[in-house]
C-alpha cells in the first residue's frame, strides 16, 4: 500500500492511454488537491484544483486533444506532492 500521508493507493488507470483516464486514491481527510500535468520539457498542459471529502474518490480526466508522449502528473496537497508518469498515445 502506497501511502502520502493524506492520501493512498493511488491508481492511474488505463496507463498508457489515449487521453481518458482516471485517479482513483483513498484520501485520509479532507482536502485542496491541486492536478497539474506537465509533458517532458516541464510545460503545464493541463490543470485543476478541486476540494474532496475523505474516503475514495475518482476523478475522471478528458485530456484526449493533447499529443501523444509521456506526461508527469502532480497532485499537490497540503501535506506533499505526488508525481505519476502518464502515457497518451
Amino acid at each position: 500500500i502506497e501511502d502520502y500521508g493524506l492520501i493512498k493507493d493511488i491508481l492511474i488507470y488505463p496507463n498508457p492511454n489515449r487521453g481518458i483516464f482516471e485517479i482513483n486514491a483513498l484520501l485520509q481527510q479532507r482536502a485542496n488537491i491541486k492536478i497539474g500535468l506537465y509533458d517532458l520539457e516541464g510545460r503545464l498542459v493541463f490543470s485543476d484544483a478541486v476540494f474532496l471529502e475523505s474516503g475514495h474518490f475518482i476523478m475522471h480526466i478528458n485530456l484526449s486533444d493533447i499529443d501523444a508522449g509521456i506526461y508527469n502528473l502532480q497532485l499537490l496537497l497540503e501535506k506533499g506532492v505526488v508525481h505519476r508518469k502518464i502515457v497518451i498515445h
